[in-house]
């Protein structure tokens, strides 16, 4: 009986720490836009559905006196997406972003961006973006439709409001691309900015992002399929130390 729970123990930290721990690549390959087929993310219903990788980018550049960093974020999923009949000024959509995933094009700065002083990966994980009411705006240089959107950010614990802009590059399965702009002093993140000290990194960092976008994908399911995918890595883990480990032997 101990040995069984001794492996159900192992096998479930095991599974834990293989779906936790985050895919490192090196910065310049992080920096790649994201290419891969999308049609391996529809269903058989002709729906676009989330995978284990993100659907698209988030990318960020940060600039000081005569300098500048791009950088973005390699691991993020969506937690909600609700448009109803496609109504994008109805939509509802949320994401979670995975702080340590940060990347930017210098190694120092990669390690830097994680420690307390910046974004504080350890102690705040998760950074939560929320967007909605989206109105059609002006149309940009190739005729595209804007959209303006209400944003909310949490980074550092800390909620601060943005606007979002974004046109649609495809629509079925819908596809975005977009801009918005990020005032790091709102959130702490960094040294608060001071226009007098040349060396001190700007307040405002602009965010692009392109990302295919699932028709729908309500908050418990999200939590649900990860649970799921604990549960069955788990079982994996656990039938292959069944396989490993001696069994014992019956006393009389």
């Amino acid at each position: 009986m101990k040995v069984r729970v001794v492996r159900s123990l192992a096998a479930a930290v095991l599974a834990i720490s293989v779906l936790s721990a985050p895919a490192y690549v090196s910065a310049q390959d992080e920096a790649k836009p994201a290419t891969f087929d999308v049609t391996k993310f529809i269903g058989a219903d002709g729906k676009l559905t989330q995978g284990d990788v993100p659907l698209g980018t988030i990318s960020f550049v940060g600039t000081a006196p005569g300098k500048k960093h791009d950088g973005g974020f390699a691991k993020w999923r969506f937690t909600k997406v609700d448009i109803p009949g496609g109504d994008l000024a109805k939509g509802i959509i949320e994401l979670e972003i995975d702080i340590a995933s940060v990347h930017s094009d210098a190694g120092k700065l990669t390690n830097h961006l994680q420690q307390p002083d910046y974004f504080s990966a350890a102690e705040f994980p998760k950074a939560k973006l929320a967007i909605k009411n989206a109105k059609p705006g002006e149309k940009d240089s190739s005729g595209a439709q804007l959209y303006e959107a209400d944003g909310e950010l949490t980074i550092r614990g800390v909620a601060a409001p943005l606007t979002v802009t974004f046109s649609v590059v495809e629509e079925k399965p819908l596809k975005v691309k977009g801009t918005a702009t990020v005032n790091r002093d709102s959130f702490g993140v960094g040294p608060k900015s001071n226009p007098e000290a040349p060396r001190t990194p700007n307040a405002d960092v602009a965010i692009v992002f392109e990302t295919f976008v699932p028709e729908k994908i309500e908050a418990p399911k999200a939590v649900a399929e990860i649970e799921k995918k604990v549960d069955d890595a788990a079982a994996k883990v656990g039938a292959a130390l069944d396989t490993a480990l001696p069994t014992p032997r019956k006393s009389h």
